[in-house]
């Protein structure tokens, strides 16, 4: 990926998919975490990037059990850094 900052873009993308999946809304139930990450699979390499989803899933077990707004930017931060942590290093 080409900055750091279009990095983080896609992993917010990903992130932003599954809490939208997960939090129930006024026009829809939230999704279980398990279906959840099967929608966003098989997204991987059409609306996400592989890399981006192959780490999500690889870390999903982490955020599984406290699946949260991500409502400020002390949320997005520590859910970008494990993604970025294993993202290859942009040149």
């Amino acid at each position: 990926m080409a900055t750091d900052a279009l990095q983080e873009a896609h992993i917010a993308a990903v992130a932003n998919m599954y809490d939208a999946l997960t939090t129930k809304r006024p026009y829809k139930e939230a999704f279980l975490h398990e279906r959840a990450v099967e929608i966003i699979r098989e997204s991987s390499g059409t609306h996400f990037y592989r890399q981006v989803v192959t780490a999500f899933v690889a870390l999903q077990q982490s955020f599984s059990n406290r699946a949260t707004p991500l409502a400020d930017e002390h949320h997005v931060r520590q859910a970008v850094q494990p993604m970025q942590e294993l993202l290859p290093v942009s040149s």
